[in-house]
């Protein structure tokens, strides 16, 4: 079964793009319009097939250098974080320490994602490691899923978030397992 998420993630990929001058001069007109109509179509609770994701990631990152497109999908998770957390992701952040925070995305994955799951590698005061599995073929979530990260440890209350995604790049936007290594003070 091809994967699957949550449609809010596609209208706020969308709105992410509408709302940066740079980004959204880089889009074709074609996808633009697409865009202006998933906002009136797409439902934010129901199921979309990944390619209409990676479509709007795939032109967020076109035309960039590695840090570059790193940079704009790290901007983009959060933007997806920040439309997200308007419902119970809001209310659930202000009660969690980091470390509840690692152990309670998985849950947060399986809630907007069919394809894939979590595992978390290390997490201790200063850091955690997570890798998502079995996402072949989802281009840039390596470079989504950390911006998403540090917007939610953020609203935890963390200063001074670093993000890594060493196995990602723009030559392997897609690889079968995601490692997302993020730091702090």
């Amino acid at each position: 079964m091809e994967g699957m998420v949550k449609g809010y993630m596609i209208v706020a990929t969308g709105r992410f793009i509408m709302g940066d001058a740079a980004i959204r001069a880089r889009v074709s007109p074609a996808l633009l319009d697409e865009i202006a109509k998933h906002e009136k179509t797409i439902k934010p609770s129901e199921w979309i097939g990944r390619p209409d994701q990676m479509v709007l990631w795939r032109a967020i990152a076109a035309g960039s250098d590695d840090a570059t497109a790193y940079g704009d999908l790290v901007r983009c998770g959060e933007s997806i974080a920040d439309y997200a957390s308007g419902t119970f992701l809001r209310l659930l952040l202000k009660m969690l320490t980091p470390g509840l925070f690692a152990r309670k995305f998985p849950d947060l994955w399986a809630h907007d994602h069919r394809g894939g799951f979590i595992e978390n590698d290390k997490i201790d005061a200063k850091g955690m490691q997570i890798t998502i599995k079995d996402i072949e073929g989802f281009d840039h979530i390596g470079g989504v899923a950390p911006g998403f990260i540090r917007f939610a440890l953020t609203a935890i209350g963390l200063k001074n978030i670093v993000t890594r995604s060493p196995n990602w790049s723009m030559t392997t936007p897609a690889p079968r397992d995601a490692t997302i290594v993020v730091s702090w003070d």
